[in-house]
């Protein structure tokens, strides 16, 4: 699937976050966000940034576990199932 968001990476600037642009990429620099507030260096910022690799790694870690079933933090079989089909409606909000 190719997901609807704005390909990473992301970087942050600031209290912006932009995409392209950052790392030699040869794409142009579009904001994506800026976070606002009393504390306009927030951690947000960071996490924002970080999202496209954070969803790359959710949407990897739903698939080795679907296809390989591996044992999944050392956690009970009802909580590891909770916690890949919470990982799963996330993606299909984002996919």
């Amino acid at each position: 699937m190719t997901a609807k968001h704005t390909p990473g990476p992301w970087w942050l600037i600031g209290s912006r976050v932009y995409s392209g642009g950052g790392g030699g990429g040869s794409r142009a620099r579009v904001k994506i966000a800026v976070v606002e507030g009393a504390f306009s260096d927030n951690p947000n910022a960071g996490i924002i940034a970080c999202a496209p690799e954070m969803f790359d790694v959710l949407r990897a870690l739903v698939a080795d576990y679907t296809e390989t079933q591996v044992q999944f933090w050392g956690l009970p079989t009802q909580i590891r199932n909770s916690t890949i089909e919470t990982a799963k409606n996330i993606l299909e909000k984002l996919e």
